[in-house]
């Protein structure tokens, strides 16, 4: 089914006030794995934390960003 421009906005924004609710160190996460493209143990490194922490955290990032757009 095609989407209205009107509809396209409206997904924008949810996805806009969803990003708001991370902490910083969630939106830091999602920006180097979408934006920068870093694979789990790039993002690992650049934040210090064990391989395990940070597949961890982008599951629960991906939760909770998914609750947030039902």
């Amino acid at each position: 089914a095609s989407r209205g421009l009107g509809d396209v906005y409206k997904r924008q924004i949810l996805v806009h006030a969803a990003l708001e609710k991370l902490s910083d160190e969630e939106k830091y996460i999602i920006y180097l794995r979408y934006w920068e493209g870093l694979d789990f143990q790039s993002i690992s490194n650049r934040i210090n934390k064990p391989l395990s922490t940070t597949f961890d955290k982008i599951k629960k990032i991906h939760k909770k960003l998914h609750s947030s757009l039902k």
